[in-house]
């Protein structure tokens, strides 16, 4: 996933929202209005976005909607594949993700 998408993802986290994408389109919900040079960055690489981003189904395994993207640009389920360490993570959808050594002591 490229540093653009890390940091759409990382700023709309800052403003409790989140983007969707539906088919060829994306959606933005949030409480708060966001920054225009935000929004203007978003539809820039707005074809990037959807495809790129995390699966917006449930984990086809476990029904859960936690999914973490690695170091090696794959989506994975943290339910079913929780990360051995933090160091395999790149970003994180669900924030009570846990890495298993952080379990394990």
């Amino acid at each position: 996933m490229s540093e653009a998408i890390l940091d759409i993802l990382d700023k709309l986290k800052k403003y409790n929202a989140k983007i969707e994408t539906r088919g060829s389109k994306l959606k933005i919900v949030s409480k708060k209005e966001l920054p225009q040079p935000l929004l203007k960055r978003i539809k820039q690489i707005k074809s990037e976005l959807i495809a790129k981003l995390p699966p917006q189904e449930p984990c086809y395994a476990c029904g859960d909607y936690n999914w973490w993207l690695s170091i090696h640009n794959v989506w994975v389920c943290g339910t079913c594949h929780p990360p051995a360490c933090k160091g395999l993570v790149k970003y994180a959808i669900s924030k009570d993700l846990k890495c298993l050594d952080e379990v394990m002591h």
